[in-house]
């Protein structure tokens, strides 16, 4: 009797220690598949987040290629639209003449003007005192109205004279003193087209300039002035350019 009741009680015990006993279920061959995949998704989704963040470091490289090609495409344009100003501000220069009104000195010379102011004598030494007197009476000013005249009479009887771009500078200075500022420019620049280096062309520019301020085109005028300063570096009228540079 005793041994079966032991028998008993220790089936009891057994039963009351296998209650309270929480053990881990058992590993099956499933479980261990089912863990797989997930490791795999894991390791796929850094790879996934990585290749992302390289995509964007390259698509942050491309924007700010695209923002340098495109400020290098600006300055190109600048380029561009600075050249065609500075042509456009060339032609400018002379197609302004067309505008401007005709004065009375705007009248040719007549067929009698012409034939009284070459009835000089004919030798050469009597031409040569005309032909200084004309000079002369350009440059102070002196009887500008018939000196316009004898000088534009003596250009179109002697076009391949040594002395034409002495004179043709003389006619324009004329011009300038007379105030008949659109044909000043205007035979300024056939000096300048002619002879571009020499000095008359330097003196011509800067009187072109000076045409251009008393007409009111101060644009026109800085662009001569600054032409003269630039290319006549050595010769009187770039200090007088200069200095009307600063009252613009």
């Amino acid at each position: 009797m005793m041994k079966w009741l032991r028998q008993i009680f220790v089936v009891l015990v057994g039963i009351l220690f296998l209650t309270h006993c929480n053990f881990p279920p058992p590993t099956t061959s499933d479980d261990q598949v089912r863990q797989t995949p997930t490791n795999n998704r894991v390791s796929t989704s850094e790879k996934l987040a990585d290749t992302n963040a390289t995509v964007t470091a390259l698509q942050e490289q491309v924007d700010q290629l695209k923002g340098k090609l495109e400020v290098v495409g600006y300055e190109i344009e600048q380029l561009r639209d600075q050249n065609k100003q500075f042509a456009q501000d060339f032609d400018a220069r002379i197609s302004v003449l067309e505008s401007q009104p005709k004065t009375a000195s705007d009248s040719r010379p007549s067929t009698a003007d012409i034939a009284r102011s070459v009835s000089a004598p004919t030798t050469s030494d009597a031409h040569k005192d005309d032909f200084d007197m004309m000079i002369a009476n350009a440059m102070d000013g002196t009887n500008l109205s018939q000196t316009i005249k004898d000088l534009n009479a003596w250009l179109e009887k002697n076009p391949k004279d040594s002395k034409k771009l002495q004179a043709q500078h003389a006619l324009a200075t004329a011009y300038f003193g007379q105030k008949d500022y659109p044909r000043a420019i205007q035979n300024f620049q056939t000096v300048v087209d002619e002879s571009p280096k020499s000095d008359e062309a330097c003196d011509s520019r800067y009187h072109q300039g000076l045409s251009f301020v008393k007409l009111g085109d101060t644009k026109n005028a800085k662009l001569f002035f600054e032409e003269t300063v630039e290319l006549c570096p050595k010769h009187a009228a770039k200090k007088k350019a200069q200095d009307e540079i600063k009252k613009i």
